[in-house]
Order: structure tokens, then sequence, then C-alpha cells
């Protein structure tokens, strides 16, 4: 009876450990995520002055691929302004398969 017992009280002690590391670790967790969470705010607010407000970077972006990709339209997407985009992507694309199928037509004649 005195080894069940004895059984007993290290199993009862062993639980308890358990349960003190199981705690602990929680706690380090807990620590762990307020120093990410406090990270990832200091990295966001230093990223937001470096950039710049995200207008600006979408004026500078819209206007590199209107001159780029004008006939297309992206610019028109990257404002937000999707309707006008659409148009002006149909238009284009509908441009070009007019000037390819000309061209072609037109080199089938003389060539």
């Amino acid at each position: 009876m005195s080894d069940e017992k004895n059984l007993n009280e290290n199993l009862d002690d062993m639980l308890g450990d358990a349960k003190e590391g199981a705690k602990k670790a929680a706690d380090k967790a807990g620590e762990f995520a307020e120093e990410a969470k406090k990270s990832a705010h200091e990295f966001s607010n230093s990223a937001k002055e470096t950039f710049g407000s995200s207008a600006e970077n979408k004026k500078l972006l819209a206007g590199i691929t209107a001159i780029l990709l004008g006939w297309l339209g992206v610019h028109k997407f990257i404002l937000g302004y999707q309707k006008e985009g659409i148009i002006m992507a149909a238009v284009g694309v509908r441009l070009v398969l007019v000037w390819y199928s000309y061209s072609f037509s037109f080199c089938n004649r003389t060539c």
C-alpha cells in the first residue's frame, strides 16, 4: 500500500511541476506576443514615415503606368475608376486588333 501511496505522491508532484511549467511557458508566450505587437507597430509607423502617404504613391504609380500602358487604361484601375478602366481597355484592345488585322490585310495586297 505504501508503494501505491508513494507512486500517487510522485504522480501528483509531477503533475504539479507540469502545471507550473505550462504556466511559465504561457506567461513567456504572452510576453513574447506583446513584444511582437510592439515591434510590428514600430515597424508600421516607421514604414509610414518612410514611404509617405499612399495617395501620393498611387498617383505616381498611375502616372508611370499611364505613360507605359495608357492605351490599356491600367492607370484608371489603380486610381479606382473601374468603369473608365474597362472602357479604355476595351477600346484599346479593339484598336490594336483593328490595326493588326488592317496591317496584315494591307501587306497581303501589296507584298
